[in-house]
C-alpha cells in the first residue's frame, strides 16, 4: 500500500491546500509589522535622494542630515512627508522594491517642506502634511497601476499639491522661501554687480533652493552627497546652476533673486535629469543640457510674473515642462530613426 502511495503521489487536494498554507504563510511573514516598519524606514533617506534624482540612500542620509543642521523643523517635516508617503504606497499594497527606491516618497519630502513653510507650526501643520501627502500618494498609486509612465511624473504632483494648499491657505501673503513677486527689471541689464562671492553663494543657494531653503553651506553638502553616488550628477548639478545664474544675470534679472539662488535650482534638476551619468565628452548631450538649461531659467522668468498674479510659487514647474518636452522629442525622434533608414524600392 505504501509503495501504491508513493507511486500515485499526493492527492491534488493536498498539494494545492499546501500550495494555499505557503502562500498566506509568505504573506503573513512580508506583512509583519517589524518587517513593514523596516521597509518604510529604508525607503525615508532614499527618498531624499530622489530629490536629486538619486536612488542611492546614502545620497538622500547625507542630505537629510544637511537639511536637520540648517532648517530642523524642515527636516522634521520631510521626514513626516517620506513616512507617510511610503505608508500609504504600502497600504495599497505596491511592492517592497518600490517603496525603498524611494520613488514614493520624494514627492511627499517636497511637499512637506513646502507646507511647513506655508502654515503656521502649531498642531495642525501635522495634519495638513500627512492629508496632503496621502492624497498625493494615492494618485501616484493609481497611475501606476494603469500602467501609466509613473517614474517620468517627476515632481509635478508637488507643484499640483503645493498650489491646492496654497489656495486654500489664509496666509497667501507668506511665501515658500521662493518670494512670489519675482520679476525681471527691464531697465536693468548686464551691468548689474554681482561680486565672486554673490556669484558663488548664488550657485550653491540655487542648488539648496531644490529643497525651498537658501543656505550655501546646504548646497555644498547636496554637492557633497552627489558626488558621494555619481561624479556625472555633481558636475551636472553645479553646471545647471552656473547656467542658470548666468542666464538670469544676463537679461537682467533681480540682482537679490540671483544671489539667492531662485533662477538656479530648476535649470540645475533640469541638468541632472538629462544629463544623467553622461561625461561632458558627449557633445550632443552637452548642447542638450545647455539649451534645456538656459530654455528652463527663461520659463522660470516669464512664468513667474504670472503664476506671481495668483498667489502661487512657480516652485519645480519650468524644470517638469522642460524635462518632458526634451523627453518627448527624444522619443519622437527615436520613433522616425527607422523610417530614415527605411531602404528605397
Amino acid at each position: 500500500m505504501t509503495e501504491i502511495l508513493r507511486s500515485r503521489g499526493r492527492p491534488p487536494d493536498l498539494d494545492r491546500s499546501m500550495t494555499i498554507l505557503g502562500e498566506l504563510t509568505s504573506a503573513a511573514r512580508v506583512s509583519r509589522p517589524g518587517t513593514r516598519i523596516s521597509c518604510i524606514a529604508a525607503s525615508i533617506p532614499t527618498a531624499f535622494g530622489q530629490v536629486f534624482l538619486q536612488g542611492e540612500s546614502s545620497c538622500g542620509f547625507v542630505v537629510m542630515i544637511g537639511l536637520f543642521c540648517v532648517a530642523p523643523t524642515y527636516g522634521l517635516c520631510a521626514i513626516l512627508g517620506a513616512a507617510t508617503a511610503s505608508t500609504i504606497a504600502k497600504l495599497f499594497g505596491s511592492p517592497s522594491g518600490d517603496l525603498r527606491s524611494g520613488l514614493y516618497g520624494f514627492n511627499g519630502v517636497l511637499i512637506a517642506i513646502a507646507l511647513g513653510g506655508r502654515l503656521e507650526h502649531d498642531a495642525t501643520l501635522a495634519a495638513w502634511i500627512v492629508a496632503t501627502v496621502a492624497f498625493c500618494t494615492s494618485g501616484i498609486v493609481c497611475l501606476k497601476r494603469r500602467s501609466v509612465a509613473w517614474s517620468g511624473i517627476l515632481t509635478s504632483p508637488f507643484v499640483v499639491a503645493t498650489w491646492f494648499v496654497s489656495a486654500l491657505s489664509e496666509h497667501l501673503d507668506r511665501t515658500l522661501h521662493i518670494r512670489l513677486d519675482d520679476r525681471i527689471s527691464v531697465a536693468a541689464s548686464s551691468s548689474i554687480g554681482l561680486s565672486p562671492t554673490d556669484v558663488w553663494m548664488g550657485v550653491l543657494d540655487g542648488l539648496s533652493q531644490i529643497l525651498l531653503v537658501r543656505n550655501a553651506w546646504m548646497g555644498m553638502v547636496i554637492l557633497i552627497a552627489l558626488r558621494m553616488t555619481s561624479g556625472p550628477a555633481c558636475g551636472w548639478a553645479l553646471i545647471g546652476s552656473v547656467i542658470g545664474l548666468t542666464t538670469a544675470w544676463s537679461f537682467g534679472a533681480d540682482p537679490a533673486a540671483v544671489r539667492d539662488g531662485l533662477y538656479g535650482y530648476n535649470a540645475a534638476l533640469t541638468a541632472i535629469a538629462l544629463g544623467g551619468s553622461t561625461r561632458l565628452t558627449d557633445f550632443a548631450r552637452v548642447s542638450l543640457v545647455v539649451v534645456a538649461s538656459i530654455a528652463t531659467t527663461g520659463l522660470y522668468a516669464g512664468a513667474a510674473n504670472t503664476f506671481a498674479g495668483f498667489g502661487l510659487p512657480i516652485l519645480t514647474l519650468p524644470f517638469v515642462l522642460t524635462v518632458w518636452a526634451c523627453r518627448s522629442v527624444e522619443r519622437l525622434s527615436a520613433s522616425c530613426r527607422p523610417f530614415a533608414h527605411r531602404p528605397k524600392g
